[in-house]
């Protein structure tokens, strides 16, 4: 019989049982309900909704109860966690980073997360500023540095309960025992597409954290956005210092970077899954907390300012570490993650070629990838 998991908020398959009964019953939000959801996401995020009918129930996760304060930028960052049912069940402890537009609110992403929940491990994940269910204008990013930072204060909270910069966690009476269990057993840093180098970034910085790098076993990285599309150079100043200062934005014309403009279907094998990412949209009909309207100046601009450090961190890259990653890729190219197995000084490094995956791994090939990841983790959660 299969493990009962726990979630901080509404199970996935919850989730899904309330979207199935929707489109089952053919039955319409009514309007007072529409508005009930749509003042409870403005609530949550703190900025308008656009104009259009909400539907959380039909694809994206409702909010949680908890947040992560981060002091240092003043944030109040939307929190979701997956964890086994029990405490003497956790083998270890797992935190994910998302991609960028992406958040940790798709049934999908829970599904399989829960995989690995099953076989013993705890997921804290948050969403970061501007994204999912956390506050701040949608995909706008200045500078790498304030999810980076947040995420290394996440882990201290999650992991020590100290910080220095004031930051707070509230993870939850009820699931004290297991927040307990899993900071006595190992962690490791799993991130996906843009997620994936910042959970690289993140992964050398515990390694010099003297309160963390004792307990800390190893990277995970899928689809990572080790090599994407950029504009070329001399575009590239000139956005830098001619076009952000104007218009930060306004969004990037698609033909500048291929990376940033590819269809749904590189992402998502699956037409009907293709279409609920399409769906979860900010400004699409269903109300979707996802972006995939183009990227925006000041954040194209940051995405170049990060992936000019690529060579140094990938240079400096220690520890044990697995990559999965489609050689086809249309987003983060394969030939990023072969660069890191070539420049990296770890001698314990493994690049897993997933054919056919595309660019969203877990949700394409979710008993694989899991089968793949698991096994890794037991081999080094010691």
């Amino acid at each position: 019989m299969p493990q009962k998991l726990e979630t901080m908020a509404l199970s996935c398959s919850a989730a899904e049982d309330e979207s199935e009964d929707s489109e089952d019953s053919g039955e319409c939000e009514s309007q007072d309900d529409h508005e009930s959801n749509k003042r409870e996401v403005e609530d949550v995020i703190g900025i308008p909704m656009p104009k259009g009918k909400v539907d959380l129930t039909n694809y994206t996760l409702p909010p949680t109860t908890h947040f992560f304060t981060f002091e240092a930028g003043c944030k109040r960052l939307h929190v979701r966690n997956t964890l086994p049912a029990y405490p003497h069940l956790v083998q270890g402890s797992i935190f994910f980073v998302h991609g960028y537009g992406a958040h940790i609110n798709r049934p999908m992403l829970n599904q399989w997360l829960q995989r690995l929940a099953a076989a013993g491990y705890a997921i804290f994940s948050l969403d970061f500023p501007g994204h999912g269910y956390s506050p701040g204008e949608r995909a706008y990013v200045e500078n790498f540095e304030e999810f980076l930072s947040a995420y290394m204060e996440f882990v201290h909270l999650v992991r020590t309960t100290s910080t220095s910069k004031g930051s707070t966690f509230d993870f939850g009476s009820a699931n004290e025992g297991l927040l307990q269990a899993a900071r006595q057993k190992p962690f490791f840093i799993m991130g996906e597409s843009m997620g994936g180098l910042l959970a690289l970034v993140t992964s050398q910085r515990v390694r010099k954290d003297s309160t963390l790098a004792a307990s800390f076993r190893g990277t995970v990285l899928m689809a990572p956005a080790l090599k994407v599309d950029l504009p070329p150079d001399a575009v590239v100043y000139l956005i830098r210092h001619a076009v952000v200062p104007l218009m930060p934005s306004s969004i990037m014309p698609a033909f500048l970077s291929k990376s940033a403009s590819v269809p749904v279907s590189a992402i998502i094998r699956d037409e009907k899954l293709a279409e609920k990412v399409t769906q979860d949209n900010w400004g699409e009909a269903k109300g979707g907390i996802g972006w995939r309207n183009g990227m925006r100046w000041v954040t194209a601009n940051a995405f170049t300012l990060l992936m000019a450090n690529l060579p140094e961190v990938m240079s400096s890259a220690e520890g044990p570490m697995l990559v999965l990653h489609d050689p086809q890729d249309l987003i983060c190219h394969f030939g990023g993650s072969e660069r890191l197995m070539e420049l990296s000084p770890s001698t314990d490094k493994t690049l897993i070629k997933m054919e056919d995956a595309r660019h969203d791994i877990a949700s394409n090939e979710p008993d694989t990838s899991a089968a793949h990841i698991t096994e890794w983790l037991a081999k080094h959660g010691a």
